[in-house]
């Protein structure tokens, strides 16, 4: 467990994030985050299905092999994009490998409490996702932190701390800036939390 006086909650909005020196900090995101188990990949495949069908789904970000066949399988026509770390937020919207709109769905399974610009991966997913299209963003729980990363520190030792961590008040807030509005809240393992929101601009 992080020495708590590294942890900080915002007292507006209720944004959680680990302090740390910008000189120290480094600027990648990992190829990983928190190792888990099996994944219900299934339920929320079948959970974007029931909210826009089938069609085109991009994920950004690291994508996990099971979840994408099982797209593929579904009759999803699947793209994958990593955006460069550094990339400025600024410059999303005219940089990109197909038109703005392009998708019905678009998930991010892992990196946004590790990533160097977090709301770079989110405009990302705005600008790709075609309106009133839906995105699937998994999160780490930091209600139940103190009982799972104990346990996986123990298990991963390099398993790197998050960056930052959202509560739903400033997940809403933050999703709320890009134009996404949140509809559900998907089952999961207790580390985690699946959110579907809805492209609103």
């Amino acid at each position: 467990m992080p020495d708590a006086a590294t942890v900080v909650r915002c007292t507006s909005c209720r944004y959680i994030y680990r302090a740390q020196d910008a000189a120290l900090a480094d600027r990648s995101t990992p190829a990983h985050t928190l190792p888990t188990a099996e994944e219900p990949w299934s339920g929320r495949l079948d959970a974007l299905g029931d909210a826009m069908g089938h069609g085109t789904l991009l994920n950004v970000g690291s994508g996990p092999a099971p979840f994408l066949q099982l797209a593929r399988d579904a009759g999803w026509q699947v793209a994958e994009i990593e955006p460069d770390p550094q990339l400025a937020e600024e410059s999303v919207q005219s940089e990109g490998r197909w038109p703005a709109g392009s998708f019905d769905a678009v998930t991010i399974w892992s990196g946004l409490e590790y990533s160097a610009r977090p709301a770079s991966l989110i405009a990302v997913a705005a600008h790709y996702l075609r309106v009133d299209g839906m995105l699937a963003v998994q999160l780490l729980n930091p209600e139940r932190m103190a009982e799972w990363w104990p346990v996986v520190h123990a298990e991963h030792a390099d398993t790197p701390l998050p960056t930052r961590l959202y509560t739903p008040t400033a997940m809403q807030r933050f999703l709320g800036r890009y134009g996404f509005r949140i509809e559900r809240h998907l089952p999961d393992r207790k580390a985690t939390v699946v959110l579907l929101a809805r492209y609103v601009p």
